[in-house]
């Protein structure tokens, strides 16, 4: 994996109160340098929605803002919803957050520096900016702050957003409810799938969250690492073997499903791909339980719409897809791939080597320098979507 980031988080004395703000700023804050500003009706919105925006352009520095008020909300996130297209968002440190897909390109949406950034499916995030608090982003909305202080990590889940507030204890923000604490203690790590959440507690070990039975106590024990797709999630333990724990069926019982220690774990709806280190890459699924993949170590593994990702030492990045075809992708193997089991492309991050991508076409480089972060739209996974076969 890439080294980690050698920015230190600021330490600063502030009182906690979380509050959902009214104002409405995109670009926060603007870069220094004379305002130009204008403003005009945006009509390439949905049928039945009318939106005014106000724009606001710094002419030292090209960037723009822009506030947008919509007659017609609902039409509009609708209209966010349904787009098929998948938004991808990058963390450029000093050089700010970033987006990418295949209409409109790369577009820097915010110059200030980002802490942390989670993906939301109607082609939104919700981004970290330490001092600068916490802020939400989407197409039809523009920028909107939620809180004055920004948290040390977020998750996504079933529509809600989890904040990890250190010290200070777990949070959610909800677009309706709005605040709630969930939990005093600080959160070590935050596992979100699509529809729910798993969080690892130092002191208490693991809780859940989830729409129907919201927050509560899993396990005394804390996983080594954790994926999960909708309700069911697969935690290594290491030396105490791999299990699952389906959250939407609390009556169910934990399912011990190897008593071996995995290397990584990547799951998609209905199984799971296991690298067992030098025992080799396995799958179970649903019904008809462990199917070997590959004999080798795989050093590297990732999960897309497509199949697998694998990466081999002295053999380079290869795809494995359901239909068992094993397609070599690169003779060098990437520090990170960051694909999604709702689009049929993937990035790879290979460092020095710049920023790649990965579609049905082929692989191609798309900028010379990686991000420090990648967050994906996590829209409903098909996990056996057409494709390359």
């Amino acid at each position: 994996m890439r080294p980690a980031s050698s920015r230190s988080r600021r330490v600063r004395p502030w009182t906690f109160a979380p509050q959902l703000l009214e104002s409405r700023l995109l670009m926060a804050p603007l870069p220094a340098g004379p305002i130009r500003e204008v403003s005009g009706v945006m009509r390439s919105a949905p049928a039945g929605s009318l939106a005014r925006v106000d724009w606001a352009e710094s002419a030292s520095q090209g960037a723009v803002s822009a506030r947008i008020g919509l007659g017609n909300d609902e039409s509009a996130h609708s209209f966010a919803r349904s787009d098929p297209r998948d938004l991808t968002f990058f963390d450029y440190d000093a050089d700010g957050t970033w987006t990418y897909d295949d209409v409109s390109g790369w577009r820097r949406i915010n110059a200030a520096n980002p802490e942390v950034i989670v993906a939301t499916p109607d082609r939104g995030a919700y981004v970290g900016y330490g001092p600068h608090g916490v802020w939400g982003w989407d197409e039809v909305r523009g920028w909107w702050k939620l809180n004055d202080v920004g948290p040390e990590s977020m998750a996504f889940a079933g529509g809600v957003l989890f904040l990890d507030y250190g010290a200070r204890g777990l949070w959610s923000w909800e677009q309706t409810a709005g605040w709630a604490k969930l939990d005093a203690e600080d959160p070590a790590r935050l596992f979100a799938s699509d529809a729910a959440l798993l969080v690892d507690f130092p002191d208490s070990g693991l809780k859940s969250w989830d729409p129907s039975a919201g927050y509560r106590a899993v396990s005394p024990l804390r996983p080594q690492s954790v994926s999960g797709v909708g309700g069911s999630f697969y935690l290594d333990f290491g030396a105490a073997g791999l299990w699952l724990r389906r959250l939407f069926e609390p009556a169910r019982p934990w399912e011990k499903l190897s008593a071996y220690d995995a290397e990584a774990i990547a799951a998609r709806s209905g199984d799971v791909t296991i690298d067992f280190g030098w025992g080799g890459v396995w799958r179970w699924s649903e019904g008809a339980g462990f199917a070997k993949l590959d004999d080798r170590n795989a050093v590297m593994l990732a999960i897309g719409q497509q199949g697998a990702f694998l990466g081999f030492l002295e053999d380079g990045l290869y795809l494995l897809t359901d239909s068992g075809v094993r397609k070599k992708l690169n003779d060098a193997i990437p520090a990170e791939v960051v694909a999604s089991l709702a689009a049929t492309d993937a990035w790879l991050d290979y460092v020095q080597y710049g920023l790649w991508r990965w579609t049905l076409d082929g692989l191609r480089e798309l900028k010379e320098i990686p991000p420090r972060a990648i967050a994906r739209t996590p829209k409903a996974p098909a996990p056996h979507a057409p494709g390359l076969v």
